[in-house]
């Protein structure tokens, strides 16, 4: 919470071509982030609410490709959020959700990341918005 909670970003200002973001690219959204910047960043330029979903939520892969098939903004939070607490961090938990040694597609986000990236154009944001 120390190093990735929103009191943190909210303190900042950010660059403003950051929020052409938001309005040109609204649809499905991956990031392995933590942190609450892409949402904060929707909420401001376009004073809505993203829709959110991580690994533990994943499981509800239909409520996921209904909302990508109807091309509602939709964020998938691979490694976790900071607000629900939830993390892929340590590499227990990448095994878990990845599987061991090897990819294994049978598990839900492997599987959910197949399935997306087979059929859909997506925004990956792996770094912060800002200077890395």
């Amino acid at each position: 919470m120390q190093s990735f909670g929103d009191h943190i970003y909210k303190a900042h200002s950010h660059d403003g071509q950051l929020d052409c973001l938001p309005r040109i690219f609204r649809n499905l959204i991956l990031t392995t982030n933590f942190d609450e910047v892409i949402e904060m960043l929707y909420a401001k330029v376009n004073g809505e609410h993203i829709e959110k979903l991580t690994p533990r939520n994943l499981q509800d892969v239909k409520l996921s490709h209904k909302r990508i098939a109807c091309g509602e903004p939709t964020l998938i939070k691979l490694h976790g959020d900071v607000a629900l607490r939830d993390f892929v961090l340590t590499e227990q938990a990448y095994n878990n959700v990845y599987g061991r040694y090897v990819l294994d597609i049978r598990l839900p986000l492997p599987s959910f990341l197949r399935d997306v990236l087979l059929s859909r154009i997506i925004l990956f944001l792996g770094c912060s918005l800002e200077d890395d």
